[in-house]
């Protein structure tokens, strides 16, 4: 229970997760589990109650603890079967029985529209939307209600009306299920592809979204167009960069796209933990220079980092990495030690709170495993390279010449090395599973990806501030961004080209990626015992 103790929010969101999975694959009567909860709820109240009032080793702390978990475990279950319960319409894609149908949809604009990477500039443009129902025009059926995501191409005229956030239109066109799949495109995938044209659409009301969310959406097309500015002749750089930095991942084109699929990079392209890291230490720098106290970073970290998760469409990995950085720094306000363990299951149980079904959701998954898999498996790793030229404690004298350097560049490396290793572990078994795809370039893929993503980001993000200011600045730094998004895109293009480098294979069975990952938590469990062993040993003997 010591380890409980002392990461109790950890036990917690176990249980969430557990019980959310029991949510949406166990039916129970929503009235039975509403009376468990709170029966659950009120005994673990009174048993922490007591033990509180005694010591926290005492049997009554240690029940009520036991409570906290069950009640949690059933307020998820009960929390799944309603989110369940909450869809009563058919998604989109059940209405498209033959992969391909002429239809109209009644739907809402989830996005801003962003010009096709394959078309002429100006005659294509991309956004999603959000289904509210649907007709069949080849069966004369009439509306339906249904639910679902949308990505539409729109054709048009450049002088034509775009559509924009919060918008409500009826599309008529062609909508069509995946067809064969590409590299680095889920087995089941459940998105629905809808071509139109603006002649064949029409406005229906122009109030529908969120305010805040219509915000930070012009504040994007803002700051696309400062990325872009002196540098507009070059369009796959350029997509590439707006979908680095803003989310903007429909602009990259298929080429590249399939490039960093094969190659195990493409999880670059998500809003996630190297974006908030990038965006907050530009913040931390600038509120060091200004001698702001660290307790007082989470006032100034919090918003902004907020902000720029709405702007960049709420991805799940975004909403993920942004839950973390908050909770992190919130810990020296409330006097406490900050714990990355902690900020992962807060981020978890929030996620899950809002939308239970983001459990279900690859890109939400991935994201988690890979920041878990990177902070269990990064230490273990990094000390082959400690190990490996650790300097002689026994030396009469200290060293001198070129071997402190040496040590300081091989240690760095080996961040590197340690870092890109634990994420392409850990999403190995999920690529494979979820993609069919095994790509054994990732390792060294991911070794220049992680870097080069990291320093087009913070040269972006600088741009942006910058270019705020003058688009002379900005266009210094496009052009800085340019040359490594080039060299980026051109390393990725050779390595997918590796006889051997990726392969398709067929999706593994889910007990050998339930196997495999419990093979990797029995290898951090006995590497951390070892540890705590070597720790006591010295005093015990002593």
């Amino acid at each position: 229970m010591n380890g409980m103790e002392r990461r109790p929010v950890v036990g917690v969101a176990l249980c969430v997760i557990a019980g959310t999975w029991t949510g949406f694959n166990v039916n129970a009567p929503l009235a039975l589990l509403t009376s468990c909860m709170v029966v659950l709820m009120v005994l673990s109240s009174a048993a922490i109650l007591a033990g509180s009032a005694r010591s926290r080793q005492s049997n009554a702390w240690t029940i009520g603890t036991l409570l906290v978990l069950t009640s949690s475990f059933v307020a998820a279950w009960l929390c799944a079967s309603l989110d369940s319960a909450s869809v009563p319409f058919p998604h989109i894609s059940t209405f498209l029985a033959r992969g391909r149908a002429r239809v109209e949809v009644l739907a809402d604009i989830a996005d801003t529209p962003v010009p096709s990477p394959r078309a002429s500039r100006g005659t294509s443009w991309r956004f999603p939307v959000k289904i509210l129902a649907i007709r069949d025009k080849e069966q004369a059926v009439g509306w339906q209600p249904s639910h679902g995501t949308a990505y539409v191409s729109w054709y048009a005229s450049p002088a034509a009306e775009l559509p924009e956030y919060g918008q409500r239109w009826i599309l008529a066109g062609y909508a069509a299920l995946p067809g064969r799949q590409g590299v680095g495109r889920r087995r089941d995938n459940p998105n629905v592809f809808l071509s139109t044209s603006r002649k064949s659409s029409t406005l229906v009301t122009a109030e529908c979204g969120n305010a805040l969310v219509k915000k930070c959406l012009e504040q994007r097309s803002y700051a696309s167009r400062i990325l872009s500015h002196g540098i507009e002749d070059f369009p796959e750089q350029v997509g590439i960069m707006n979908s680095l930095i803003l989310g903007y991942r429909s602009q990259v084109s298929r080429e590249a796209y399939q490039d960093f699929a094969r190659t195990g990079t493409l999880h670059i392209f998500a809003i996630s933990g190297s974006h908030v890291v990038v965006l907050a230490g530009i913040i931390i720098f600038v509120l060091g220079m200004l001698k702001i106290q660290r307790t007082h970073w989470i006032i100034a970290l919090a918003p902004l980092l907020t902000y720029y998760t709405v702007m960049t469409g709420l991805q799940p990995s975004a909403v993920r990495a942004c839950i973390m950085a908050v909770v992190y720094w919130l810990a020296p306000l409330l006097k406490r030690k900050s714990d990355i363990y902690a900020s992962i299951a807060v981020a978890a149980i929030l996620i899950i709170a809002v939308s239970p079904s983001d459990i279900c959701d690859v890109g939400c998954l991935l994201s988690f495993i890979a920041v878990l898999g990177i902070v269990l498996l990064y230490p273990l790793i990094f000390d082959v390279f400690r190990n490996s030229f650790r300097a002689d404690p026994l030396a009469p004298q200290p060293e001198t010449g070129a071997a402190p350097l040496l040590r300081r560049v091989w240690l760095e490396v080996g961040m590197l090395v340690s870092t890109s290793t634990a994420a392409w572990l850990v999403t190995l078994p999920l690529t494979a599973y979820y993609f069919g795809l095994f790509s054994p370039i990732a390792l060294l893929g991911n070794l220049i990806a992680i870097p080069l993503s990291s320093l087009i980001i913070a040269t972006g993000c600088l741009s942006i501030f910058f270019g705020s200011c003058s688009l002379l600045l900005a266009d210094i730094f496009n052009h800085a961004n340019l040359a490594f998004t080039a060299l980026l895109t051109y390393v990725m293009r050779k390595f997918a080209a590796l006889p051997g480098g990726w392969m398709e294979v067929q999706p593994p069975s889910l007990w050998i990626v339930v196997a495999f990952y419990a093979m990797l938590a029995l290898l951090v469990y006995r590497r951390s015992t070892s540890r705590q062993e070597e720790v006591e040993a010295p005093a015990v003997n002593h």
